[in-house]
Protein backbone atom coordinates (compact mmCIF):
# COMPACT_ATOMS: atom_id res chain seq x y z
CA UNK A 1 0.00 0.00 0.00
CA UNK A 2 0.97 3.39 -0.48
CA UNK A 3 1.75 5.58 2.43
CA UNK A 4 2.88 8.49 0.80
CA UNK A 5 -1.03 9.52 0.44
CA UNK A 6 -3.94 8.07 2.31
CA UNK A 7 -7.21 9.39 0.29
CA UNK A 8 -9.71 11.22 2.61
CA UNK A 9 -12.55 8.62 4.32
CA UNK A 10 -15.95 9.55 3.54
CA UNK A 11 -16.44 11.20 7.01
CA UNK A 12 -13.08 12.88 6.53
CA UNK A 13 -14.54 14.31 3.10
CA UNK A 14 -17.81 15.74 4.67
CA UNK A 15 -15.21 17.72 7.26
CA UNK A 16 -13.48 19.19 4.27
CA UNK A 17 -16.94 19.81 2.21
CA UNK A 18 -18.85 21.38 5.32
CA UNK A 19 -15.62 23.30 6.05
CA UNK A 20 -15.54 24.76 2.77
CA UNK A 21 -19.35 25.60 2.83
CA UNK A 22 -18.44 27.10 6.00
CA UNK A 23 -15.33 28.55 6.72
CA UNK A 24 -14.63 30.32 9.25
CA UNK A 25 -14.49 29.88 12.92
CA UNK A 26 -13.29 26.91 14.94
CA UNK A 27 -16.39 24.91 14.59
CA UNK A 28 -14.09 22.04 12.35
CA UNK A 29 -11.33 22.29 14.94
CA UNK A 30 -10.72 19.96 17.86
CA UNK A 31 -9.00 22.64 20.42
CA UNK A 32 -7.16 20.47 23.43
CA UNK A 33 -6.05 23.58 25.99
CA UNK A 34 -4.01 22.94 29.33
CA UNK A 35 -3.04 25.43 32.09
CA UNK A 36 0.71 24.19 33.11
CA UNK A 37 1.94 24.95 36.88
CA UNK A 38 5.43 25.02 36.07
CA UNK A 39 8.10 25.72 33.49
CA UNK A 40 8.28 23.95 30.35
CA UNK A 41 11.75 22.84 28.06
CA UNK A 42 10.24 24.03 24.36
CA UNK A 43 12.83 22.31 22.79
CA UNK A 44 12.06 19.19 24.66
CA UNK A 45 8.29 19.91 23.62
CA UNK A 46 9.08 20.45 20.10
CA UNK A 47 11.05 17.47 19.65
CA UNK A 48 8.19 15.18 21.04
CA UNK A 49 6.18 16.78 18.90
CA UNK A 50 8.06 15.57 16.09
CA UNK A 51 8.03 11.93 17.42
CA UNK A 52 4.30 12.49 17.46
CA UNK A 53 4.06 13.73 13.75
CA UNK A 54 6.75 10.38 13.16
CA UNK A 55 4.21 8.30 14.77
CA UNK A 56 0.97 9.56 13.10
CA UNK A 57 1.30 10.19 9.51
CA UNK A 58 -1.76 12.62 8.90
CA UNK A 59 0.22 14.92 11.05
CA UNK A 60 2.53 15.04 8.64
CA UNK A 61 0.09 15.41 5.82
CA UNK A 62 -1.18 18.15 3.76
CA UNK A 63 -4.30 18.52 1.11
CA UNK A 64 -3.72 17.19 -1.97
CA UNK A 65 -5.35 15.42 -4.97
CA UNK A 66 -3.72 12.48 -6.32
CA UNK A 67 -5.59 10.24 -9.21
CA UNK A 68 -9.09 12.17 -8.63
CA UNK A 69 -8.89 11.52 -5.12
CA UNK A 70 -8.90 14.32 -2.38
CA UNK A 71 -6.30 13.23 0.68
CA UNK A 72 -3.44 13.80 2.46
CA UNK A 73 0.34 13.82 0.98
CA UNK A 74 2.50 12.29 3.70
CA UNK A 75 5.84 14.20 3.93
CA UNK A 76 9.00 12.12 5.38
CA UNK A 77 9.64 14.53 8.07
CA UNK A 78 7.80 16.66 10.45
CA UNK A 79 6.79 19.92 9.35
CA UNK A 80 7.35 21.84 12.69
CA UNK A 81 3.99 23.66 14.02
CA UNK A 82 4.79 24.78 17.63
CA UNK A 83 4.48 28.25 17.98
CA UNK A 84 5.76 30.24 21.30
CA UNK A 85 4.43 33.46 22.55
CA UNK A 86 4.46 36.01 25.57
CA UNK A 87 1.40 37.92 26.94
CA UNK A 88 1.26 40.12 29.68
CA UNK A 89 -1.79 38.32 32.12
CA UNK A 90 -3.40 34.65 31.63
CA UNK A 91 -6.58 36.76 30.90
CA UNK A 92 -4.61 37.89 27.29
CA UNK A 93 -2.79 34.58 26.99
CA UNK A 94 -6.62 32.77 26.67
CA UNK A 95 -7.36 35.39 24.04
CA UNK A 96 -4.13 34.38 21.98
CA UNK A 97 -5.07 31.01 22.34
CA UNK A 98 -8.88 31.15 21.41
CA UNK A 99 -8.23 33.42 18.47
CA UNK A 100 -5.38 30.70 17.66
CA UNK A 101 -8.07 28.17 17.86
CA UNK A 102 -10.42 29.97 15.24
CA UNK A 103 -7.17 30.11 12.25
CA UNK A 104 -7.91 28.42 9.37
CA UNK A 105 -5.87 24.88 9.74
CA UNK A 106 -7.20 24.37 5.91
CA UNK A 107 -5.06 27.38 4.32
CA UNK A 108 -3.43 27.71 0.47
CA UNK A 109 0.21 27.43 1.93
CA UNK A 110 0.43 23.38 2.44
CA UNK A 111 0.46 23.05 6.17
CA UNK A 112 -0.25 20.40 8.12
CA UNK A 113 -3.99 20.89 9.25
CA UNK A 114 -2.84 21.16 13.21
CA UNK A 115 -0.65 23.92 15.25
CA UNK A 116 0.76 23.76 18.69
CA UNK A 117 1.17 27.01 20.83
CA UNK A 118 3.02 27.42 24.09
CA UNK A 119 2.14 30.60 25.74
CA UNK A 120 3.80 32.25 28.61
CA UNK A 121 2.24 35.08 30.98
CA UNK A 122 3.01 37.14 33.75
CA UNK A 123 6.17 37.52 35.74
CA UNK A 124 7.95 36.57 39.27
CA UNK A 125 4.33 35.30 41.30
CA UNK A 126 2.28 36.16 38.34
CA UNK A 127 4.27 33.59 36.01
CA UNK A 128 2.39 31.44 34.07
CA UNK A 129 1.76 29.44 30.82
CA UNK A 130 -1.30 27.68 28.52
CA UNK A 131 -0.18 25.13 26.39
CA UNK A 132 -2.45 24.24 22.90
CA UNK A 133 -3.18 21.36 20.80
CA UNK A 134 -5.32 22.71 18.02
CA UNK A 135 -6.19 19.96 15.12
CA UNK A 136 -8.85 19.47 12.07
CA UNK A 137 -11.41 16.93 12.91
CA UNK A 138 -10.10 15.78 9.68
CA UNK A 139 -7.30 13.98 12.08
CA UNK A 140 -8.99 13.29 15.05
CA UNK A 141 -12.07 12.56 17.37
CA UNK A 142 -12.20 12.33 20.68
CA UNK A 143 -11.21 9.22 20.89
CA UNK A 144 -8.14 9.61 18.83
CA UNK A 145 -7.22 12.95 21.03
CA UNK A 146 -6.65 10.51 23.83
CA UNK A 147 -4.40 8.16 21.58
CA UNK A 148 -2.47 11.38 20.53
CA UNK A 149 -1.99 12.56 24.06
CA UNK A 150 -0.67 9.25 25.31
CA UNK A 151 1.61 8.79 22.62
CA UNK A 152 2.69 13.18 23.57
CA UNK A 153 3.17 12.41 27.13
CA UNK A 154 5.66 9.44 26.10
CA UNK A 155 7.72 11.25 24.16
CA UNK A 156 8.17 13.97 26.19
CA UNK A 157 9.24 11.75 29.17
CA UNK A 158 11.81 9.50 27.27
CA UNK A 159 13.46 12.90 25.60
CA UNK A 160 13.01 14.33 29.75
CA UNK A 161 15.37 11.17 30.29
CA UNK A 162 17.60 11.83 27.41
CA UNK A 163 16.34 9.18 25.03
CA UNK A 164 16.02 8.92 21.25
CA UNK A 165 12.65 6.91 21.56
CA UNK A 166 12.22 4.32 18.73
CA UNK A 167 8.93 5.60 16.78
CA UNK A 168 6.84 3.22 14.51
CA UNK A 169 4.31 4.94 12.40
CA UNK A 170 1.11 3.66 12.80
CA UNK A 171 -1.23 2.08 10.04
CA UNK A 172 -2.86 4.85 9.06
CA UNK A 173 -3.19 4.43 5.15
CA UNK A 174 -4.41 0.63 5.70
CA UNK A 175 -7.29 1.76 8.67
CA UNK A 176 -8.28 4.41 6.45
CA UNK A 177 -8.54 2.20 3.65
CA UNK A 178 -10.84 -0.16 5.58
CA UNK A 179 -12.77 2.47 6.84
CA UNK A 180 -13.43 3.78 3.29
CA UNK A 181 -14.35 0.27 1.79
CA UNK A 182 -16.80 -0.61 4.71
CA UNK A 183 -18.31 3.39 4.32
CA UNK A 184 -18.70 3.00 0.58
CA UNK A 185 -20.40 -0.52 0.32
CA UNK A 186 -23.77 -0.50 -0.80
CA UNK A 187 -25.09 -2.08 2.43
CA UNK A 188 -28.83 -3.38 1.02
CA UNK A 189 -30.04 -3.84 4.42
CA UNK A 190 -28.90 -0.53 5.70
CA UNK A 191 -30.25 1.59 2.99
CA UNK A 192 -33.31 -0.30 3.37
CA UNK A 193 -33.63 0.46 7.32
CA UNK A 194 -32.91 4.24 6.87
CA UNK A 195 -35.56 4.58 4.43
CA UNK A 196 -38.02 2.75 6.46
CA UNK A 197 -37.01 4.56 9.54
CA UNK A 198 -36.44 8.34 7.98
CA UNK A 199 -39.71 8.23 5.84
CA UNK A 200 -42.35 11.01 7.04
CA UNK A 201 -39.87 12.26 9.93
CA UNK A 202 -40.12 16.42 10.27
CA UNK A 203 -38.33 18.81 8.05
CA UNK A 204 -39.37 21.64 9.37
CA UNK A 205 -35.82 23.37 10.79
CA UNK A 206 -35.10 25.65 13.45
CA UNK A 207 -32.58 27.52 11.09
CA UNK A 208 -29.16 28.49 11.54
CA UNK A 209 -27.97 31.50 12.25
CA UNK A 210 -26.86 34.71 14.32
CA UNK A 211 -24.26 34.94 17.39
CA UNK A 212 -23.15 32.05 19.01
CA UNK A 213 -24.37 31.40 22.34
CA UNK A 214 -23.01 29.04 25.04
CA UNK A 215 -25.17 27.86 28.14
CA UNK A 216 -23.72 25.37 30.85
CA UNK A 217 -25.45 23.28 33.94
CA UNK A 218 -24.69 20.36 35.82
CA UNK A 219 -25.82 17.39 36.82
CA UNK A 220 -24.60 16.52 40.71
CA UNK A 221 -22.85 13.48 41.63
CA UNK A 222 -26.08 12.02 43.26
CA UNK A 223 -28.43 12.49 40.53
CA UNK A 224 -25.24 10.85 38.03
CA UNK A 225 -25.67 7.78 40.31
CA UNK A 226 -29.69 7.51 40.54
CA UNK A 227 -29.73 7.80 36.74
CA UNK A 228 -27.18 4.96 36.63
CA UNK A 229 -28.70 3.15 38.93
CA UNK A 230 -31.89 3.03 36.99
CA UNK A 231 -30.57 2.49 33.91
CA UNK A 232 -28.76 -0.76 35.21
CA UNK A 233 -32.51 -1.83 36.60
CA UNK A 234 -34.22 -0.53 33.04
CA UNK A 235 -30.72 -3.31 31.13
CA UNK A 236 -29.86 -0.03 29.43
CA UNK A 237 -27.25 2.62 30.03
CA UNK A 238 -26.52 5.70 31.06
CA UNK A 239 -26.18 7.24 27.62
CA UNK A 240 -29.88 6.26 26.55
CA UNK A 241 -31.41 7.41 29.79
CA UNK A 242 -29.41 10.55 29.35
CA UNK A 243 -30.71 10.94 25.85
CA UNK A 244 -34.69 10.08 26.55
CA UNK A 245 -34.52 13.08 29.23
CA UNK A 246 -32.68 15.20 26.57
CA UNK A 247 -35.43 14.36 24.14
CA UNK A 248 -37.96 15.13 26.18
CA UNK A 249 -36.93 17.99 27.32
CA UNK A 250 -36.19 18.87 23.53
CA UNK A 251 -39.71 18.12 22.13
CA UNK A 252 -41.02 20.53 24.93
CA UNK A 253 -38.46 23.07 23.53
CA UNK A 254 -38.46 23.07 19.56
CA UNK A 255 -42.56 22.58 20.08
CA UNK A 256 -42.22 19.45 17.80
CA UNK A 257 -43.51 15.97 18.87
CA UNK A 258 -41.30 14.21 15.90
CA UNK A 259 -37.57 14.80 16.05
CA UNK A 260 -34.21 13.12 14.38
CA UNK A 261 -31.29 14.13 16.86
CA UNK A 262 -27.65 13.14 16.01
CA UNK A 263 -25.93 10.98 18.34
CA UNK A 264 -21.79 10.72 18.63
CA UNK A 265 -21.15 7.02 19.40
CA UNK A 266 -17.58 5.91 19.74
CA UNK A 267 -17.04 2.91 18.39
CA UNK A 268 -14.54 0.36 20.34
CA UNK A 269 -11.10 0.44 18.59
CA UNK A 270 -9.47 -2.83 17.75
CA UNK A 271 -6.81 -4.15 16.38
CA UNK A 272 -4.84 -1.44 14.11
CA UNK A 273 -7.11 0.69 14.39
CA UNK A 274 -6.27 1.21 18.48
CA UNK A 275 -3.44 3.16 17.85
CA UNK A 276 -4.47 5.62 14.68
CA UNK A 277 -5.20 8.69 14.94
CA UNK A 278 -7.97 9.70 12.70
CA UNK A 279 -12.05 10.25 12.95
CA UNK A 280 -13.73 7.08 13.35
CA UNK A 281 -16.50 7.67 15.32
CA UNK A 282 -19.95 7.70 13.67
CA UNK A 283 -22.88 10.33 14.00
CA UNK A 284 -26.12 8.39 14.33
CA UNK A 285 -29.75 9.50 13.70
CA UNK A 286 -31.98 8.77 16.38
CA UNK A 287 -35.75 9.67 15.37
CA UNK A 288 -37.91 10.49 18.77
CA UNK A 289 -41.04 10.57 18.22
CA UNK A 290 -43.02 11.50 21.41
CA UNK A 291 -46.75 9.81 22.17
CA UNK A 292 -49.82 11.71 24.50
CA UNK A 293 -48.84 10.37 27.43
CA UNK A 294 -45.58 11.55 28.69
CA UNK A 295 -43.68 8.20 30.08
CA UNK A 296 -39.87 8.43 30.03
CA UNK A 297 -39.48 4.69 30.76
CA UNK A 298 -41.37 4.08 27.31
CA UNK A 299 -39.20 6.82 26.14
CA UNK A 300 -35.57 5.08 27.09
CA UNK A 301 -36.92 1.70 25.82
CA UNK A 302 -37.71 3.19 22.42
CA UNK A 303 -34.44 5.20 21.79
CA UNK A 304 -32.60 2.50 23.47
CA UNK A 305 -34.01 0.21 20.55
CA UNK A 306 -33.45 2.81 18.16
CA UNK A 307 -29.50 3.41 19.04
CA UNK A 308 -28.95 -0.38 18.70
CA UNK A 309 -30.96 -0.80 15.39
CA UNK A 310 -28.63 2.65 14.32
CA UNK A 311 -25.79 0.54 15.58
CA UNK A 312 -26.14 -2.43 13.90
CA UNK A 313 -27.02 -0.11 10.60
CA UNK A 314 -24.38 2.22 10.65
CA UNK A 315 -22.02 1.13 7.88
CA UNK A 316 -24.09 3.90 5.83
CA UNK A 317 -21.77 7.07 7.09
CA UNK A 318 -24.70 9.68 8.05
CA UNK A 319 -24.00 11.99 4.71
CA UNK A 320 -25.73 8.98 3.02
CA UNK A 321 -28.24 8.81 5.21
CA UNK A 322 -28.95 12.07 4.63
CA UNK A 323 -29.53 11.44 0.68
CA UNK A 324 -32.27 8.79 1.98
CA UNK A 325 -34.37 11.15 3.99
CA UNK A 326 -37.60 11.88 2.89
CA UNK A 327 -37.63 15.74 2.23
CA UNK A 328 -36.17 18.21 -0.40
CA UNK A 329 -32.83 18.56 -1.06
CA UNK A 330 -30.34 21.13 1.07
CA UNK A 331 -32.92 20.10 4.06
CA UNK A 332 -30.90 19.32 7.06
CA UNK A 333 -31.10 15.94 8.37
CA UNK A 334 -31.39 16.98 11.85
CA UNK A 335 -30.79 20.64 14.29
CA UNK A 336 -29.57 19.13 16.99
CA UNK A 337 -26.77 16.95 18.29
CA UNK A 338 -26.16 15.47 21.68
CA UNK A 339 -23.04 13.31 22.97
CA UNK A 340 -22.72 11.90 25.89
CA UNK A 341 -19.43 9.79 26.23
CA UNK A 342 -17.98 7.85 29.38
CA UNK A 343 -14.63 9.05 28.90
CA UNK A 344 -12.88 11.78 30.76
CA UNK A 345 -11.14 14.28 29.58
CA UNK A 346 -7.89 13.68 27.58
CA UNK A 347 -4.72 14.31 30.14
CA UNK A 348 -1.37 15.27 29.30
CA UNK A 349 2.32 14.59 31.04
CA UNK A 350 4.77 16.85 30.16
CA UNK A 351 6.93 17.22 33.23
CA UNK A 352 4.30 19.51 35.11
CA UNK A 353 0.60 19.36 36.01
CA UNK A 354 -1.58 20.08 33.64
CA UNK A 355 -4.99 20.88 33.63
CA UNK A 356 -7.13 20.77 30.91
CA UNK A 357 -9.35 23.58 30.08
CA UNK A 358 -12.38 24.35 27.75
CA UNK A 359 -12.39 26.76 25.18
CA UNK A 360 -16.04 27.89 23.26
CA UNK A 361 -16.78 26.17 19.84
CA UNK A 362 -18.75 27.20 17.11
CA UNK A 363 -21.32 24.45 16.99
CA UNK A 364 -21.38 22.71 13.62
CA UNK A 365 -25.43 22.66 14.09
CA UNK A 366 -28.17 24.85 15.27
CA UNK A 367 -28.03 23.02 19.04
CA UNK A 368 -24.90 21.37 19.83
CA UNK A 369 -25.52 19.52 23.79
CA UNK A 370 -21.94 18.12 24.95
CA UNK A 371 -22.23 16.22 28.14
CA UNK A 372 -19.07 14.86 29.89
CA UNK A 373 -18.45 13.30 33.32
CA UNK A 374 -16.88 15.96 35.80
CA UNK A 375 -16.07 15.93 39.54
CA UNK A 376 -18.43 12.59 40.08
CA UNK A 377 -21.22 14.57 37.94
CA UNK A 378 -21.80 15.73 34.23
CA UNK A 379 -21.44 18.65 32.82
CA UNK A 380 -23.66 19.55 30.21
CA UNK A 381 -22.80 22.86 27.87
CA UNK A 382 -25.04 23.96 24.82
CA UNK A 383 -23.50 25.58 21.57
CA UNK A 384 -26.50 27.44 20.08
CA UNK A 385 -26.71 29.51 16.74
CA UNK A 386 -30.29 30.35 16.16
CA UNK A 387 -31.95 33.41 14.50
CA UNK A 388 -33.63 35.73 16.47
CA UNK A 389 -36.86 35.02 17.71
CA UNK A 390 -36.25 31.69 18.38
CA UNK A 391 -36.74 29.34 21.30
CA UNK A 392 -35.75 30.58 24.52
CA UNK A 393 -31.93 29.74 24.71
CA UNK A 394 -31.51 29.10 28.70
CA UNK A 395 -34.67 26.98 29.11
CA UNK A 396 -33.60 23.92 26.84
CA UNK A 397 -30.67 22.82 29.66
CA UNK A 398 -32.87 24.27 32.24
CA UNK A 399 -35.38 21.81 31.53
CA UNK A 400 -33.27 18.86 30.58
CA UNK A 401 -32.01 19.04 34.03
CA UNK A 402 -35.19 19.50 35.70
CA UNK A 403 -36.26 16.58 33.27
CA UNK A 404 -33.11 14.33 35.14
CA UNK A 405 -34.52 15.37 38.67
CA UNK A 406 -37.85 14.31 38.27
CA UNK A 407 -36.86 10.98 36.76
CA UNK A 408 -34.50 9.95 39.63
CA UNK A 409 -36.60 11.18 42.02
CA UNK A 410 -39.90 9.54 41.01
CA UNK A 411 -39.46 6.52 38.34
CA UNK A 412 -41.78 5.22 36.50
CA UNK A 413 -42.44 2.14 35.01
CA UNK A 414 -39.90 -0.45 33.43
CA UNK A 415 -39.17 0.27 29.99
CA UNK A 416 -40.73 -2.38 27.02
CA UNK A 417 -38.47 -3.91 24.90
CA UNK A 418 -35.61 -2.58 25.51
CA UNK A 419 -32.49 -4.40 24.98
CA UNK A 420 -29.20 -4.03 26.18
CA UNK A 421 -26.95 -1.63 24.93
CA UNK A 422 -23.18 -0.27 25.44
CA UNK A 423 -21.96 3.53 24.94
Amino acid sequence: MDESFIALSHMQLAFYIANQIAPGGNAYHCPLVWRLDGPVNRRLLELALDDLARRHPVMRGTLAYRRGELGLAIADQPIPRLRHHREADEAAALARVEAASRDPLITARGEPLWQALLVEHGDGATEGRLFALINHHMLVDWMAAQVLLTDLSRFHAAREEGDYPRVNPTPSAYVLAERRKRDGANAPAAVAYWKRELTGASTRSLGHGGAVRHRQTWLPGPLTESLRALAARWGTTLHNVLLACFAEAYHDWCGSDDVVIGVSYAFPRTGPAQSVSAPLMNTLCVRSCRTRRRDLAAMTGRLTEKVIDAILHSELPVAKVASLADAPVGTPLFDVFFNYQELSPPTLDIGVSAEALTLPIDPMFPVVVVAMPHDGGIRVSAALALPEGGPDDDALLGSFAAVCESLAVRPTDEPTNARTATS
